[in-house]
């Protein structure tokens, strides 16, 4: 199933890029682990598409190396036009919405505003709220909405 947060930014799970393969042109796979299937969905997808794989664990911080790197991503989406952009993991409820609601924040001028916006868009698409639960999963989103709220422009 795929979401739309935005016209610009979309989230979903792993089937996503073969059911959006003809209407975006950037595919970012933050799934932590990969499986054999994510290959197959490449071969479908446009072969002008950009598509990149930035993997985080739930238990993983979302350190400065990992926002430099979303946000080096981002600025080159933004530098070659190449939205809709889709954001992906492998269930689609918790990476692929916090990836989305950060690029969505990245492609909005990075202000807090945004933030809180898209993020409320994101829970009402999916009807979860952020949370950690005692496993540790929701780590990502948490550390994510942490790391952006930081660097947030008041606006």
């Amino acid at each position: 199933m795929i979401y739309k947060l935005t016209d610009q930014v979309w989230f979903g799970d792993a089937n996503s890029p073969r059911e959006a393969c003809d209407s975006v042109k950037s595919i970012i796979n933050v799934a932590h682990g990969i499986r054999r299937r994510f290959y197959y969905d490449i071969n479908e997808i446009d072969r002008y598409a950009f598509y990149v794989r930035i993997p985080r664990a739930d238990r993983e911080v979302w350190d400065d190396s990992y926002f430099s790197l979303f946000e080096s991503v981002a600025d080159m989406i933004v530098a070659k036009h190449l939205v809709p952009v889709l954001c992906h993991c492998q269930l689609g409820g918790h990476r692929g919405p916090s990836a989305a609601i950060a690029m969505g924040w990245f492609l909005a001028g990075k202000t807090q505003q945004s933030l809180y916006t898209l993020n409320e868009e994101a829970w009402r698409l999916t009807g979860k709220p952020p949370m950690v639960d005692a496993k540790g999963r929701g780590r990502y989103y948490a550390q994510m909405f942490e790391a952006l709220r930081k660097r947030s422009i008041l606006a």
